[in-house]
């Protein structure tokens, strides 16, 4: 807790009162010496401010304090939080660190739990009923993904995996508070919906892309063109969404750590085709990787390297406004759906680039499994089986046809 006078112009000097901790800080000050005083509030995405309509510091003070124990449940203890002060403290956290697309769903079944079961209810109360409740109400649709109760003439069933993001923003919210720690203590000594069952998803979605999709994107993908701005020039050059879609096939990567491969990650003198090393800042698991090629993807990278040689220090995929950052997921989004509407295929529900992971896992699945994650980036061989992994129809019709029998023993 901290008040202070602020200098502001010739001499003057505004008043400002600091309560809270970090991460979750309640202000009042004034705008203008004697003027009124307001109050800063944090919310998820910044701070909420408000005219308190009077020049009292001492009652501006205790107002404060008010809302200060609103967003704790009226504790001065940081480890005894509510939803509300739990929610707003991990956004302005941790936000900032995850992916875009991560962050949107998170931050809306985040603030969907703030106002499902009120900004001031303690998060030590938490249990399976509140658990349970939440994935009744949200598959029924009797409450929205804002966590708002729905009108029985709009109800509309939601799928497992939609209920079940909810939950994982939650879990991952509590996790978060049981390590980080305020005034001494962590913020949670435990989380309280550990180990609480998901919904079962029978009819999970896992698209994964055919050689034929490939095939016909790649070639599509070859015919396009995008303008550039570097070093103050503008014009087309070919674009090299299809260089991507071959190496991501290829090496069996996250499209994220494709377009932000660099030239000095290359090693293409390595036998028998070449390598490349994969940084751990664009390794999910933040783990290093250094991994052969095939003749397909070592032949696209040469094809990179004879088009752009005069960018040989920065990015091998660079924003097509700045040389010196690589594409965003964005711009590569928007060629995919260029691609398809050129090739004439149809878009998949929920899914850009991430088939192209599962096509490479579920290609290589009669080999051995070690190799196959070691050569795709994956940590966990299960992980890799239960969400990459997928039945085919050849492999299917196998199983069917070609059995071996059980004797018995001695026949």
């Amino acid at each position: 807790m901290k008040a202070k006078r602020e200098p502001r112009g010739q001499g003057r000097e505004l008043w400002t009162l600091s309560l809270g901790w970090r991460g979750a800080t309640i202000r009042a000050y004034e705008r203008e010496p004697g003027g009124p005083l307001y109050l800063a509030i944090p919310t998820a995405t910044g701070y909420r401010r408000r005219s308190l309509g009077h020049r009292s510091k001492d009652l501006a003070r205790r107002e404060a304090k008010d809302e200060l124990a609103r967003l704790q449940g009226a504790s001065d203890a940081p480890h005894d939080p509510t939803i509300g002060y739990l929610v707003t403290a991990y956004l302005r956290h941790e936000e900032p660190r995850v992916k875009r697309g991560t962050a949107k769903w998170l931050r809306q079944y985040l603030n969907a739990w703030s106002t499902y079961l009120g900004e001031t209810f303690r998060v030590r109360d938490l249990g399976p009923r509140e658990w349970e409740a939440w994935k009744a109400a949200r598959r029924a649709g009797d409450a929205d993904a804002n966590g708002e109760p729905v009108a029985p003439a709009t109800r509309t069933p939601v799928r497992p995996g939609t209920v079940n993001l909810g939950l994982e923003a939650l879990n991952m919210a509590l996790n978060w508070a049981v390590t980080w720690r305020e005034g001494g203590r962590t913020l949670l000594e435990r989380n309280p919906v550990w180990r609480l069952p998901y919904l079962d998803d029978p009819n999970v979605r896992r698209a994964v892309w055919t050689e034929e999709r490939f095939e016909a994107l790649v070639r599509a993908a070859d015919s396009m063109t995008m303008q550039v701005e570097w070093a103050g020039r503008r014009q087309r050059l070919p674009c090299y969404l299809g260089d991507i879609i071959v190496i991501a096939a290829g090496t069996g990567r996250r499209i994220g750590a494709v377009r932000q491969l660099a030239y000095a990650d290359l090693r293409l003198d390595r036998k028998p085709h070449g390598a490349i090393a994969w940084r751990a800042e664009t390794d999910k698991g933040g783990k290093e990787w250094l991994t052969p090629v095939s003749p397909d993807v070592a032949a696209r990278l040469r094809k990179v390297l004879s088009e752009r040689p005069g960018l040989g220090t920065g990015p091998l995929f660079p924003a097509p406004r700045h040389a010196a950052k690589a594409v965003d997921r964005e711009t590569l989004a928007s060629w995919l759906r260029t691609a398809e509407q050129l090739a004439g295929v149809p878009r998949v529900k929920g899914d850009s680039f991430h088939g192209l992971r599962r096509k490479f896992a579920t290609e290589r699945k009669h080999l051995p499994l070690v190799d196959v994650a070691k050569a795709g980036g994956w940590r966990s061989i299960t992980t890799m089986q239960r969400s990459y992994v997928q039945a085919d129809e050849a492999g299917v019709l196998d199983a069917v046809l070609d059995p071996r029998r059980l004797r018995e023993q001695g026949a």
